[in-house]
C-alpha cells in the first residue's frame, strides 16, 4: 500500500483547489458578454471572491469599445484591490484616459483617488497638491458631492501637517458654503454636521475654547435634529476635550465614558487617550497606562495613525525604564521608532516638532547642571564685597524699572481714557475726507464713479463685512464692481490712508465697540478676538491695536473690566 506524505496530501489540495478557481473563473468570464457595464460593477461590488475577475472583464469590454469614461471607471475598480502604490499608479491612468472627458465626476475624480491613496502612504504633501488640484475641475463641473468631499480632505491634511489657522479658515469657508446650498440639512446632512465637527476640532487643535464650544453645541443640537447619532457622540466626545483642555478632568472623563461605546477606529483610539491623560493629571497612573493599551490596541487593530501615539508609546518606553523591564522598554521603542518614521514620511512639520522635543529633553538636563553651578557661584559673590555692589546695583534697577513701569502705567491709563471719550463721541469711524476739487482733480477719476465707490465703501463699513479673513484690495474691488488702482485712490483721497491701514482700523475699531458693549465678546481669549475680527495672527492684531490706540488689547480688557466692578460697586 503507498502512503501518501502529509505534505504531498496538503499539495495536491491546493493544486486542486487552484484548478477549480481558475475553471470557476473562467466560467464566470464565459458568462459575462452580455452584461451590461452597470449590471458588471454591480457584480464586482457585490463580490467577495471574484472581483479580479468582474474588473478584468469591465476594463477589457471598456477598451474593446474604446469607451474612455468606462476606461476610466475600470482602473478605478482595480484600485480597490490592489496595495496603495498601485492604486497611485492607476489614478494617474484614469487621469490620462479621462483628461478631456465631459463627464461631470472626471478627470476630478482621478486626482481625488490619487490624493486618497498618497495619504495612505504617508505622502501628506503629495496627496494635499492632488486634492488642490481637483478641487477646480469639481467646481467647473459643478460637482457637488466632489467640491465637499475635497474641501473637508484638504482642511483635513492642513490640520494633519499642523496649519490649524488654514485649516480652520477651510473648514469655515465649507461651512458657509453647505449652508448656502438649498435643502442642505437633508440633501448634505453628513457634510454638513462633518463641516461643523471640523470647525471645532480646529478651534479644539488651537485651544480656542470658546469657539469650539460654540461650534460644539451647534453640532450636539444639529445632529439631533437630523437623527445622526454617530456624529452626535463624536460632539460629546469633543465636548469631553474641551474639558480636558480646561483641566476639568473628572468632568471630561464622565463624558468620555458615555461616548466610549458609541466611537470606532480613529475616534476611539482618540478617546482612549484623552482619557488615560485625565487619569494621569488626577494622579492615576495605572489607569492611565490601562487607557493607553486600549489606544495601542485600536491602532494595532485598524492601522489608522494618529500622532498621540508617540507620547503614548514614550510613556511606556519611561514606565518600563524606570521598572528596569528591558523587555518591555524595548517592545515600546520599536513602536515609538515604528510610529515616528511614518510620520516623518513628507512631513516635515511633526519631524521638526519630535526633533525639538528630544532636543529639548537633553537641553533640560544641561540646564539643570548650569542652574546649581549658577547657584553656588551667586552665594559665593553675596559673601563678598562685590557681591554686595552687585546687590546695591539691582536694587537700584529694580527701582528705575518700577518707576519707569509707574509712568508707563499712567500713559497706559491715558490712552485707555483717550479710546474711550473718542469711542463715546465719533464710535472711533475711519476718517471720511471729503477732498477739495484740486484733490479730486489729482486723482483722476469721475465723480460719478468716486460716489459709486464711497457708497459701496459705506455699504461695507456697515454691514461689517471688513471682518473676513481673507478680505484683499483686490477681492474688495471685484465686489464692489471697480478696480484696485480706483478703490486704493479713493480710500487714500477719502479716508486719509492706506488700504492695509483702513481695513486694520475698521476691525480694531469694531473689536473696541464690541468689548465695551458686548459682556461675552469681552470673556474671549485675546487670539479668539483676533480671528474673530479677521486677523489671521493673534500678534498681528496686537500689533495693530497697540498702534492704533496705544495700549495692548489685554490691558484696554482689563481696564474695561475694572470700570464694570467700579460702577457696579457704586
Amino acid at each position: 500500500m503507498i502512503r501518501t506524505s502529509p505534505k504531498k496530501y496538503c499539495l495536491l489540495i491546493f493544486i486542486l483547489i487552484c484548478i477549480l478557481h481558475a475553471r470557476a473563473q473562467e466560467i464566470v468570464s464565459d458568462s459575462l458578454g452580455s452584461y451590461s457595464f452597470k449590471e458588471l460593477s454591480e457584480k464586482f461590488h457585490n463580490s467577495t471572491n471574484l472581483k479580479d475577475v468582474f474588473a478584468k472583464y469591465y476594463l477589457n469590454k471598456a477598451k474593446e469599445t474604446n469607451d474612455t469614461l468606462h476606461i476610466a471607471r475600470g482602473y478605478k475598480l482595480y484600485t480597490f484591490m490592489v496595495s496603495s502604490s498601485k492604486a497611485v499608479q492607476y489614478g494617474d491612468s484614469i487621469i490620462k484616459v479621462a483628461r478631456n472627458s465631459k463627464h461631470r465626476s472626471y478627470p476630478a475624480e482621478g486626482y481625488i483617488l490619487k490624493a486618497y491613496y498618497l495619504y495612505q502612504k504617508g505622502e501628506y504633501n503629495n496627496s494635499l497638491d492632488n486634492y488642490i488640484i481637483a478641487l477646480p475641475l469639481a467646481i467647473k463641473k459643478k460637482n457637488i458631492r466632489q467640491q465637499l468631499y475635497i474641501r473637508q480632505a484638504i482642511g483635513s491634511l492642513k490640520s494633519r501637517l499642523g496649519n490649524y489657522s488654514e485649516a480652520l479658515n477651510i473648514f469655515k469657508e465649507d461651512l458657509h458654503y453647505i449652508e448656502s446650498l438649498p435643502n442642505y440639512k437633508t440633501e448634505h446632512k453628513k457634510n454638513y454636521l462633518q463641516a461643523i465637527y471640523n470647525v471645532s476640532d480646529s478651534y479644539l487643535d488651537m485651544k480656542i475654547l470658546d469657539s469650539a464650544n460654540v461650534y460644539i453645541e451647534k453640532g450636539v443640537i444639529e445632529s439631533l435634529v437630523l437623527n445622526d447619532s454617530i456624529i452626535y457622540h463624536d460632539f460629546i466626545s469633543a465636548s469631553g476635550y474641551s474639558k480636558y483642555f480646561s483641566k476639568k478632568y473628572t468632568e471630561a472623563l464622565n463624558i468620555l465614558n458615555t461616548t466610549t461605546p458609541y466611537l470606532e477606529g480613529y475616534s476611539l483610539g482618540i478617546n482612549y487617550y484623552y482619557k488615560g491623560k485625565c487619569y494621569k493629571y488626577l494622579g492615576k497612573k495605572e489607569k492611565m497606562f490601562a487607557e493607553f493599551n486600549r489606544a495601542d490596541s485600536v491602532y494595532q487593530t485598524n492601522k489608522d495613525l494618529f500622532p498621540e501615539l508617540q507620547y503614548i508609546y514614550e510613556a511606556f518606553v519611561k514606565y518600563h525604564k524606570k521598572n528596569k523591564n528591558t523587555t518591555q522598554q524595548l517592545h515600546y521603542l520599536e513602536k515609538l521608532i515604528s510610529v515616528d518614521s511614518i510620520l516623518d514620511i513628507e512631513n516635515s512639520y511633526l519631524n521638526s516638532k519630535i526633533i525639538r522635543k528630544y532636543d529639548t529633553r537633553i537641553l533640560q538636563e544641561e540646564k539643570k547642571k548650569l542652574k546649581e553651578q549658577i547657584k553656588s557661584l551667586h552665594v559665593q559673590n553675596i559673601r563678598s564685597y562685590r557681591g554686595l555692589i552687585f546687590s546695591l546695583i539691582f536694587i537700584i534697577i529694580i527701582i528705575i524699572v518700577l518707576i519707569y513701569y509707574y509712568l508707563l502705567q499712567r500713559k497706559y491709563k491715558r490712552k485707555f481714557n483717550e479710546v474711550i471719550e473718542k469711542s463715546k463721541n465719533q464710535k472711533i469711524k475711519p476718517t471720511k475726507k471729503r477732498p477739495s476739487k484740486v484733490i479730486k482733480n489729482k486723482i483722476g477719476i469721475s465723480q460719478e464713479i468716486v460716489d459709486q465707490i464711497l457708497l459701496k465703501l459705506d455699504e461695507f463699513e456697515k454691514n461689517n463685512l471688513f471682518l473676513n479673513s481673507d478680505i484683499t484690495v483686490a477681492s474688495l474691488a471685484k465686489n464692489i464692481d471697480t478696480n484696485t488702482t480706483y478703490l486704493s485712490k479713493v480710500i487714500n483721497a477719502y479716508r486719509g490712508k492706506n488700504f492695509s491701514v483702513y481695513l486694520k482700523e475698521l476691525r480694531v475699531n469694531y473689536a473696541i465697540d464690541q468689548l465695551q458693549t458686548n459682556s461675552t465678546f469681552r470673556k474671549y481669549s485675546i487670539k479668539a478676538i483676533a480671528y474673530e475680527i479677521g486677523f489671521n495672527n493673534v500678534d498681528y492684531f496686537s500689533k495693530a491695536f497697540s498702534k492704533i490706540t496705544g495700549i495692548q488689547p489685554s490691558y484696554f480688557i482689563k481696564q474695561l473690566e475694572k470700570q464694570e466692578k467700579h460702577t457696579h460697586n457704586l
